[in-house]
């Protein structure tokens, strides 16, 4: 394996706690899909600014911390504009036309403000625009990469800061996440506590860092069940025509505690889900579909289980929260001897990982099961488990529809003090607990996992970042 890589992000972390010397009232984002995207001071508990604000030389992202209940990222580059309210102010922010964004030739940009008589001042060297800084009286010329700031005044009295990046990539319009699903998904602020199914240009969460890319598949569709205290429980990506889970994703961090509240709820069929789509949940204690294996000695052991993707311990905050796991889109057939051996110490140390705030600020989870041809060796191999084959090594006949994986993986991104790292974990199904197999064994890069499966994992990184952090682990800091 090789030597992993460090990525350490330019810059100072900046933290602003949201308390009675808070300098913000609002933060109003805009999107490069032209959603906008509003906070109220006391929405926050703090805000992290990675490798600097915005507009700073090597900044990457913002990261909100909802008071109580959720962590929330962006990155710049999905951003054309920021706006910090400073004060309560009768004056209008200043806006940009064009808005902030990725150019292949130079722009000019005009700066205006709805407070008639308001005078502009701005600033492009990344410093905060005061009255002495350059009154605004004509159109700037942006022939290079630029962030502009600007303020409004009137009497005295200040707008708030309007913040815009203007890049240029001279004969290119590629900017730096070029397979980002937020090219295409729109952002909805209600998706984040309601329950719902979409397609994949429509769903209203894929620019979070732990989504991978959706599949461009008519039959996929994305499924989101989330809390209202918690907000997101998992996201998964379902494909209808085999009726089978092809990734959950997930976050843990602070705002989202282990309160070890068990597991509550039963496996059923998922309401967001149609007909046609539903797993059979008969498929795994009727006759459609044995689960158990005669021994010699006349006693029956389970072959197959329930296998979470996302487990019943990967969500401890809530039983509401708990009980979404227990959706049949949330498993796969499982050899109990897997589920309980080496997935179930993989699983562990993920989630000591996740429950652990000295060991990260957020951890990005996506864990899935083949349920289509994977790479390997260069090979092209089937990724599920026949049941002809089944019934050839144990003597049971499966009669049924679901899909049985053969491989499971997990994909694993941890943000801490300014620095991404990431890897991944990949076990083959075997009827064996594999009680001798080191967790290291199993330890692979976010590449190789790409490489195997076909799906590009936290996609909506920066693409300088992505690369860095998915071609080798820091087998020290994981130390799996």
């Amino acid at each position: 394996m090789k030597k992993a890589l460090l990525v350490a992000l330019m810059g100072l972390m900046t933290i602003i706690t949201a308390n009675a010397a808070v300098d913000f009232q609002n933060i109003t984002i805009t999107l490069k899909n032209g959603q906008v995207i509003k906070y109220d001071a006391s929405q926050l508990d703090h805000v992290t600014y990675v490798g600097g604000e915005f507009g700073k030389e090597g900044a990457v992202g913002i990261k909100l911390y909802i008071t109580a209940t959720s962590s929330e990222d962006y990155l710049y580059s999905q951003i054309t504009s920021i706006v910090y309210d400073t004060q309560e102010s009768t004056v209008a922010a200043p806006t940009f036309s064009p808005t902030g964004g990725n150019y292949s030739v130079a722009q000019t940009v005009t700066i205006t403000t709805t407070t008639s008589g308001a005078t502009i001042y701005y600033t492009t060297d990344g410093t905060t625009p005061t009255t002495n800084s350059t009154h605004y009286t004509a159109a700037i010329t942006v022939s290079t990469t630029t962030t502009i700031k600007a303020i409004a005044v009137k009497d005295g009295v200040s707008s708030a800061v309007a913040t815009a990046t203007f890049t240029i990539n001279s004969g290119s319009t590629t900017d730096n996440n070029v397979n980002a699903n937020w090219h295409e998904a729109l952002y909805n602020s209600a998706d984040d506590h309601d329950d719902f199914t979409s397609s994949r240009a429509t769903c209203g969460m894929a620019w979070r860092l732990e989504y991978p890319h959706i599949s461009t598949d008519a039959n996929s569709t994305v499924v989101v069940h989330a809390t209202s205290q918690y907000k997101i429980s998992l996201s998964m990506e379902i494909d209808k025509s085999q009726r089978a889970n092809r990734w959950s994703c997930f976050t843990m961090h602070d705002g989202v505690p282990n309160k070890d509240v068990g597991r509550y709820g039963t496996w059923r069929s998922d309401p967001c889900l149609p007909s046609n789509a539903q797993v059979d949940t008969e498929e795994y204690s009727s006759g459609k579909y044995t689960t158990e294996t005669t021994n010699l000695d006349g006693s029956r052991t389970v072959l197959f289980s329930r296998g979470h993707i996302c487990a019943s311990e990967d969500r401890q905050s809530l039983k509401e929260q708990n009980s979404h796991t227990f959706y049949t889109s949330n498993c796969h057939p499982q050899y109990q001897q897997h589920n309980g051996g080496i997935w179930g110490r993989i699983e562990s140390k993920v989630q000591n990982w996740g429950y652990s705030s000295s060991f990260r600020d957020t951890l990005y989870v996506c864990k899935g099961a083949t349920i289509a041809d994977v790479k390997l060796d260069g090979q092209t191999v089937s990724g599920t488990i026949p049941y002809s084959e089944v019934k050839t090594k144990f003597d049971v006949t499966l009669t049924g529809t679901l899909v049985i994986p053969r491989y499971w993986y997990m994909a694993v991104l941890c943000y801490k003090n300014g620095t991404y790292h990431a890897m991944a974990f990949w076990s083959e199904q075997i009827n064996s607990n594999c009680s001798s197999t080191s967790l290291a064994s199993c330890a692979i890069t976010i590449d190789e996992l790409e490489r195997r499966t076909g799906i590009d994992f936290f996609c909506n990184l920066p693409d300088d970042i992505e690369d860095a952090v998915e071609a080798t682990y820091d087998s020290s800091f994981w130390n799996p």
